[in-house]
């Protein structure tokens, strides 16, 4: 199929999705007369037909956006010509989920979007429930890093375009060199996410993906090398025709999976508790409320390194990742001032609920978790 004819079947499918035809179909209409448009990972959910797309549309309907003061402000930034638009839109989806998630929890009296002030960082949401006001911001996770974010968005996205992987799909795998990297590489600012992404696509050509396919298709055992922003990857063939798979990377110490994955998540908890206290320091803040809630959010059907954190903490129950997490909550507390939850993606398939700080907010419940694994 060539380019035009995909991009009109694309919005096509779209239409079935009442909701996002509504909410997203502007943007990603435009996303999609952008250079690299088969790079965004909402668009080829939809080109694939995947279930994950019906799952938004539900999410959506859960959270009753019409019923959201102001929540046009929602979307209103989100242009599908900006260069950061793909983090942007994972942005506004996690505010989403955040709704849903809040009126499944009772938050159903008043759910507020909060303006944009000048000169300060306004968090996402006051939710009331009865006398109980909450302050809730909304952040969405890669638990990849940026670098292979990309790999995957970018080969998968040429397949698409170029109407490859037809017979099998690729496997990507991240050796030692990436694991004494890595550190650095999930902590990258905007700056550093534009120089991966480049570095991405002057590697991953459609002439190197015709390649690949070539080499695979003839042997079909090979593992051929790739180096993109100097990290060596290495790739094979996939089952799953056209999907690109990350296999789980080596790790010297199996340690330094629960490790950076803590790192990310207090980076991301830290960042999104700054924005709330600051907004409550100032003199924008309209409600004093008794506790804050930050929701983090995933990007797709497929992280399985939340699953490794899940299996650390409630089959494995590791002392080391109690006290990690014991440490963070107290640094968050001491930061924010009021108490606050922590909402995370949890289980197979997913759901959203309270993040365990120790082993005894670890319900019986919980065992839909530990039955995942």
């Amino acid at each position: 199929m060539t380019d035009s004819p995909m991009k009109t079947q694309l919005l096509t499918r779209l239409d079935r999705f009442p909701l996002l035809t509504r909410y997203l179909k502007s943007s990603l209409a435009q996303r999609l007369e952008c250079d690299n448009w088969y790079e965004n990972r909402v668009l080829r959910y939809i080109v694939r037909d995947s279930d994950w797309v019906s799952y938004l549309e539900k999410t959506f309907n859960d959270a009753s956006l019409e019923a959201v003061v102001n929540s046009d402000c929602i979307f209103a930034t989100l242009s599908g010509t900006q260069r950061d638009y793909d983090n942007q839109l994972f942005d506004a989806l996690a505010e989403v989920r955040l709704i849903a998630w809040a009126r499944e929890s009772g938050y159903d009296d008043r759910i507020e979007k909060l303006k944009a002030e000048s000169g300060i960082r306004t968090p996402d949401f006051l939710m009331t429930k009865g006398e109980e006001v909450v302050v809730g911001e909304a952040k969405h996770l890669r638990t990849w890093d940026y670098l292979l974010d990309f790999v995957v968005d970018r080969l998968e996205g040429l397949g698409i375009k170029m109407g490859r992987m037809n017979a099998f799909g690729l496997k990507v795998e991240a050796g030692v060199e990436y694991d004494r990297r890595r550190d650095n590489l999930v902590q990258e600012n905007a700056a550093g996410r534009t120089r991966r992404m480049n570095d991405a696509r002057k590697t991953i050509t459609e002439e190197c993906l015709a390649s690949l396919e070539r080499r695979l298709q003839s042997k079909p055992n090979v593992e051929i090398k790739i180096e993109v922003s100097g990290v060596p990857l290495s790739i094979k063939r996939y089952n799953s025709p056209g999907r690109v798979q990350l296999s789980q990377i080596h790790w010297d110490d199996p340690k330094k999976v629960q490790e950076t994955l803590l790192l990310k998540l207090e980076g991301v908890l830290m960042s999104a508790l700054k924005q709330i206290r600051s907004y409550l320091d100032s003199p924008y803040s309209r409600a004093n409320p008794c506790r804050a809630v930050v929701f983090v959010a995933g990007m797709g059907p497929e992280e399985w390194d939340w699953d490794l954190l899940w299996e650390a903490l409630y089959r494995w129950s590791e002392p080391s990742v109690w006290n990690s997490l014991s440490a963070i909550q107290q640094r968050a507390q001491s930061l924010l001032g009021v108490p606050f939850d922590l909402v995370t993606r949890q289980g197979d398939p997913p759901r959203y609920g309270l993040f365990p700080w120790c082993p005894e907010d670890c319900s019986a419940a919980d065992t839909l978790i530990l039955n995942s694994f």
